[in-house]
């Protein structure tokens, strides 16, 4: 059915864009391309069909990547829809290292109770797994703990106690209302914390209501696996389903009436304008410590649609809405009922997908709950002074080398040239944990229930402690040194609004780095991930922020001019460019990748030919590191969506424009790795 495609394909995207993610993401892109773009890169399928039906044995001089990456991609090739990156293997292993400390530390609790210190991690990340893995009591006291905490908000008599009470919800535990607010830095002001108004919680996707077809589907999910929901809180099925009904009619009038519209500030005596039949002053003031004069909006129609039910005479259906929304919300951490509902939902709406054991899920939530916590002990174990060593030791390299670079850079003048060496110079190169690990760490002591605690509870104090936190940052200047990636990620990145470069433990794992690995093989995986990242603070994005992470123009107009002429030849290298097996390559929407994969590959292949290592070892570690697999329909996909070139492109198009790749295996014309000097790329 029509909804069924839809979340499949929502779903599939998620997964893609998650995976791709992964090396040399910079953190302020967006995926906001036009469908057209996923619609044309099906063109090919056929052609890329009967290219995988060829022999696979390839020359290097003319499918570098294929060649170097033909057996261990036959070893992973299980079927046609086989999926498969060494990305996939490091999440399996990071995974694993994070369900073994968290249930070795429940071990702990279990076995000496009364002598683990109660503050310690362990004790904490024990308690909380403990509590996660006894259904019994999950069950038991799940849903007597959230109908304590929206007492307040169910027993309110006018709109404006009803409004107060939800947003003491919000301040405390992260509870979703009817005019959700979060605090953030625009990329544009990235030192200053402004207040945005967050879409509004329409359950399902917002578009959904757009579609005459999912119609039925739409009424289907809410009362079915909502009044499922309501009807395990306690309400019959015939009042279950009379709230999700009416629920639903008024979701779907505000999502028929939001238009689209950019982020913009309105002041707060505006805003009043609109949402008349609530004080605003009141509600936010429950929310922020300092009072806003002004928050930030996208558009205003679906406010002043919602203004409408802001009234006495709809508060009953206010009251089911939030209550909803937010059992909906923390259904997971609940009863073994609520997870069966939601499982049946998921394999419903959505279609056949992995279900979560209760160990699994319990270790996936303690472990994104105390997040900083896991990460601390699974730094202690996974990282060494020898790691640490070797790797300050590239990235010496990869600095000194671009350091060298941008001094050679011929289209640059002396003013412009002088700010890029001092962005490098104040560079913030972030591996393993923070110095000072304990202002990230959790006070909260998770009490088990034989103390009074539940698993509902105790999640909602961890909550409490970091949405409070994110509330009354605003009135106060941005931390820009705090750190955004954790140990056991998979996520290296630059963030251009504080010029650094964020390189988690979980990658410093075979293929990409290794103590016992040789020089060229770590240069040509970590290297050139780290040297992906450096570029990143020069490319079309990076380029706009200045040593401090501000929005800030440091460039001569000149300058500007002689980027823009570099980075058009760029784009129009990788709009032409062909390798078999790939779609067609979109080089605009690519850019800063491509921008970043280019000059990682200078830089590192420089440092190889100046020290005389070996090239052939270098350049195989780069493409055994990009080893993939995808099925069409992915591919499809990923060619649509995202903002890095196909990784057999990442491997291939940047090779043909490295000059000591031409010279170690001989590429002359004719070789299908070959491309004219002249058509050649290089920005710095």
């Amino acid at each position: 059915n029509g909804m069924k495609i839809k979340k499949v394909t929502v779903l599939i995207l998620i997964i893609i864009i998650t995976i791709t993610m992964f090396f040399g993401c910079s953190t302020n892109s967006t995926y906001n391309k036009a469908d057209h773009q996923i619609k044309n890169s099906f063109i090919s399928m056929k052609e890329i069909k009967k290219t995988k039906e060829k022999n696979s044995d390839v020359k290097s001089t003319d499918d570098y990547y294929a060649a170097v990456n033909k057996k261990v991609l036959e070893e992973h090739q299980t079927d046609e829809n086989t999926n498969w990156n060494w990305f996939f293997d490091l999440e399996e292993k990071a995974y694993n290292e994070k369900k073994k400390i968290i249930q070795t530390a429940a071990k702990k609790v279990k076995q000496q109770q009364n002598n683990l210190d109660t503050s310690s991690l362990e004790y904490k990340i024990g308690t909380l797994y403990l509590l996660a893995m006894n259904q019994k009591e999950r069950d038991e006291y799940g849903i007597k703990y959230y109908n304590e905490l929206m007492q307040p908000v169910m027993n309110a008599n006018t709109i404006q106690e009803f409004m107060n009470e939800l947003a003491v919800l919000q301040y405390h535990y992260g509870f979703d209302t009817l005019l959700n607010t979060e605090v953030l830095a625009l990329d544009e002001n990235p030192s200053e914390y402004i207040i945005a108004v967050k879409d509004f919680n329409y359950i399902v996707d917002r578009l959904e209501f757009q579609y005459d077809d999912s119609e039925e589907e739409n009424i289907a999910y809410f009362n079915d696996y909502l009044g499922k929901l309501l009807n395990l809180c306690g309400r019959t099925e015939t009042e279950a389903k009379k709230n999700t009904t009416e629920v639903f009619q008024f979701v779907k009038d505000i999502a028929k009436s939001r238009t689209e519209g950019k982020l913009q500030p309105i002041s707060v005596e505006n805003l009043q304008k609109i949402i008349t039949n609530v004080n605003l002053k009141q509600y936010l003031d429950n929310i922020y410590k300092v009072s806003p004069n002004k928050l930030y909006i996208t558009e205003t129609d679906s406010l002043k649609k919602l203004n409408k039910y802001l009234t006495n005479d709809n508060i009953a259906l206010l009251k089911n809405y939030v209550y909803i929304v937010n059992i909906e919300k923390f259904a997971d951490f609940m009863t073994s009922d609520m997870r069966e509902a939601k499982r049946k939902m998921e394999e419903d709406y959505i279609g056949e997908i992995d279900t979560f054991s209760t160990e699994k899920l319990a270790v996936t939530q303690v472990a994104s709950l105390l997040n900083w916590e896991v990460g601390k002990l699974y730094t202690e174990k996974n990282f060494n002074e020898e790691k640490q060593k070797k790797l300050q030791n590239i990235v010496n390299l990869l600095i000194r080398e671009y350091k060298t670079m941008l001094q050679e850079q011929t289209w640059l003048s002396k003013e412009t040239k002088q700010k890029a060496l001092k962005k490098l110079e104040q560079l913030k190169i972030r591996i393993g944990i923070p110095n000072d690990i304990s202002k990230y760490l959790s006070n909260y002591t998770p009490i088990l229930h034989s103390n009074g605690g539940s698993y509902l509870s105790n999640v909602l104090q961890i909550r409490k402690e970091k949405t409070e936190k994110q509330y009354d940052s605003y009135g106060k200047n941005v931390d820009r040194s705090i750190w955004n990636i954790l140990p056991q990620e998979i996520t290296p990145c630059y963030y251009p609004t504080d010029n650094s470069i964020n390189i988690p433990i979980a990658v410093l794992e075979e293929p990409y780095f290794s103590v016992t690995a040789s020089e060229e093989e770590n240069l040509g995986a970590i290297g050139m991930i780290i040297a992906h990242e450096i570029t990143h603070a020069f490319d079309d994005l990076g380029s706009k922020y200045d040593e401090n992470g501000n929005y800030v123009d440091w460039w001569t107009p000149e300058d500007s001019q002689s980027f823009e002429k570099l980075a058009e030849k760029i784009i129009v290298y990788y709009d032409n460019y062909k390798t078999p097996d790939i779609m067609k390559q979109d080089g605009k929407q690519t850019l800063g990748e491509n921008i970043a994969d280019i000059g990682a590959m200078y830089c590192v292949s420089r440092i190889i030919e100046e020290n005389n290592l070996s090239p052939e070892k270098f350049f195989e570690s780069y493409a055994n590191a990009w080893a993939s697999i995808s099925d069409t329909i992915s591919m499809a996909i990923i060619s649509g969506m995202d903002e890095h070139a196909a990784d057999k492109v990442r491997v291939n198009a940047v090779l043909s424009s490295c000059e000591l790749f031409y010279k170690t295996y001989d590429i002359k014309k004719g070789d299908d790795m070959y491309i004219e000097p002249e058509k050649r790329v290089k920005l710095w």
